[in-house]
């Protein structure tokens, strides 16, 4: 018998509006993400279309779900020996590094960066810079309150303190058990459609 899939477990933990604000690794590398707005995706969302938020060019690239991922909220306090990014002027590339030092007078920061030579830089980041060149760690234990997915049987937005994927799998396997009696079924109907 023909089935017709429902890819209920290739809808992503986030439901990404058009104009959201996320990060993408461009280079694939899985080290330097830098912020993006979605502009467009296609029916699976497996892939999205995006550009560059701080860049002069509005050039649209199209990238796999892989490389994205949400972003950090937005640091209103610094400390002097906390961890933070730091991009570099020199590159445009993101360093793991320690805030050395805050001059609240001029309310600027002093950082110190390991280059990619693995010589020591300094720099000097003012206030109003700060939103471009340093930000959190990503920390994927802040964001575990953020897991937003739809629902694949009812298209109801749930919220997950964990990965929704794993979560549904399990909800499918359970069900699937329950509903048939066997125990290594693995498949739920709905609408004359599996989902899988």
């Amino acid at each position: 018998m023909n089935r017709i899939h429902i890819k209920s477990f290739d809808w992503y933990a986030s439901t990404w509006s058009l104009g959201d604000v996320v990060e993408v690794n461009f280079n694939k590398n899985k080290k330097s993400f830098y912020a993006a707005k979605i502009v467009d995706s296609n029916f699976e969302r497996t892939k999205f279309t995006v550009c560059l938020c701080d860049s002069d060019k509005s050039e649209k690239i199209t990238i796999d779900r892989a490389f994205i991922r949400p972003p950090m909220p937005l640091k209103l306090e610094w400390n002097v020996g906390e961890l933070y990014e730091f991009k570099s002027p020199k590159d445009n590339q993101w360093y793991l590094e320690k805030i050395t030092d805050f001059n609240s007078i001029e309310s600027i920061l002093s950082v110190e960066i390991t280059n990619a030579e693995g010589g020591n830089e300094g720099w000097k980041v003012f206030n109003y810079h700060i939103g471009k060149f340093l930000r959190s760690v990503y920390d994927d234990q802040e964001l575990l309150a953020n897991y937003k997915t739809v629902n694949p049987i009812t298209g109801e937005k749930w919220f997950f303190i964990s990965d929704p994927t794993h979560v549904f799998k399990k909800l499918r396997n359970n069900l699937s058990k329950s509903h048939t009696g066997e125990k290594n079924s693995r498949e739920i109907m709905y609408n004359g459609k599996e989902i899988s």
